[in-house]
This record gives structure tokens, sequence and C-alpha cells, in this order.
């Protein structure tokens, strides 16, 4: 990741614990002064823009019918072009927080969203999304898939 601001030694930073059902903030900690060399330093780098949610959604919809990365892109320069996509009617560049053009470096987030959407987390090792579908005891147990399994027996044990 780049930082818009160079390391300083800065040891500010903020922990917030929340409450998962609701919510509530539970407890807030950390160090809440920045040291000298922090407050004086300029931005080296602008922060990076993310892209618009309905790029997304378009690109997602063109994967999941089975359309190749160029042909998202073809899509894509041609819903610029026509100014198509959802909040492009008042979109001004160089004030805007968010952008329409899909860039290479979206690519990895566009398949992790992909894959969410088809039920593989892609934080876990293979083997754990196939246990968590044919596992019954899992939210993400899949029936079809476990019917269609002769025999499975989760990993018990190193080297097995």
């Amino acid at each position: 990741r780049q930082n818009p601001f160079d390391f300083t030694g800065c040891l500010a930073h903020v922990e917030l614990t929340e409450f998962e059902p609701d919510g509530e903030v539970k407890a807030i900690v950390g160090h809440l002064k920045h040291n000298p060399a922090c407050c004086t330093s300029p931005m080296k780098r602008l922060p990076a823009v993310p892209l618009h949610s309905h790029v997304y959604e378009i690109a997602l919809d063109q994967l999941q019918s089975g359309a190749s990365v160029n042909a998202i892109q073809m899509k894509n320069i041609e819903m610029l072009t026509e100014k198509t996509y959802r909040g492009m009617d008042c979109y001004h560049p160089k004030t805007a927080n968010v952008r329409y053009k899909f860039l290479p470096s979206d690519l990895r987030h566009l398949y992790r969203l992909y894959h969410r959407a088809n039920g593989i987390d892609v934080t876990f090792k293979p083997q754990y999304n196939i246990h968590n579908w044919l596992d019954p005891q899992s939210p993400h147990y899949h029936p079809d898939i476990h019917r269609a399994i002769f025999y499975y027996a989760a990993r018990s044990e190193r080297g097995e």
C-alpha cells in the first residue's frame, strides 16, 4: 500500500472495540498525540481514489456471465464514453472522491467479489472452503455438493 505520508515514527493510533450484534462501542484505546515530525510532514502521494460501486456491479455481472477481462474493460470504456454509470450526471473528475475508469489494479478486488458471491472465501486455504461446503454444521453448507461427493473425511492429522 502507498500511504500519502512518509513514515515519521509517529505512534498515533486509535483502536475501537465494538460489540457485534448492535455495534455498540465497548472501548476506545490508543495513543492520540502525533509527534512533531508527523504534524509537519508534507503529503508525498495522493491517496488512492476508489472505484465507484456501480462499475464493480457491472463488471461482476459480466464476470458471472463468462466475460473476459478485455470485454469488461471495453464495456467500461463504452459506459464511460456514454456516461451511463450511476452518478455520472454530476461527476467532476478533479473533485470527485470516486472514479469510473476500471484499472488493471481493480482486478484483484473484482475477483474477490466474484469468489465471495460464489461462496469462496479467499482468505481461507482452499481445503477449509471445501470443508465448510461439506460440513452440515457449517453456515456455508451446500447440500448439492455434499450429495455429489461419494465419500468425504476432513483432514485430521498432519501429513495425512
